[in-house]
């Protein structure tokens, strides 16, 4: 994450799927959440209440990245972005076993690529 400012990171596992109300609504292979939906957000459960089950899910990450940090944001997981300062640029790079063809991914071979189901 290049600076000057600061972004805070939710992440949650392939298994949240479900809460999420992920589907592949952008045709590439991957599921998202609904465009609309707002992890930050103090009435997030009350907009979309299958995410009240995430509330105190165990392996919900929250997070703040500073200029320079590097954080890993494994195969298949969910994650969020909230700008808290001014602008950032960050740089997203696949890093991949030798053993897994990317060409048929999905969520299940993603899941399991990133040794979390």
């Amino acid at each position: 994450h290049f600076g000057p400012g600061r972004k805070r990171l939710v992440a949650l596992p392939p298994r949240a799927a479900s809460a999420l109300m992920a589907d592949e609504n952008a045709n590439d292979g991957a599921f998202y959440p609904p465009r609309a939906m707002d992890l930050f957000s103090e009435t997030v459960t009350r907009d979309f209440p299958s995410t009240a089950a995430l509330v105190d899910d165990p392996d919900l990450v929250r997070f703040d990245l500073h200029a320079t940090d590097v954080v890993y944001i494994p195969c298949g997981w969910f994650h969020q972005v909230l700008y808290l300062d001014a602008a950032s640029i960050s740089v997203s790079l696949p890093i991949l076993r030798e053993d897994v063809d990317i060409s048929g991914m999905s969520m299940e071979t993603c899941a399991r690529h990133a040794g979390f189901e």
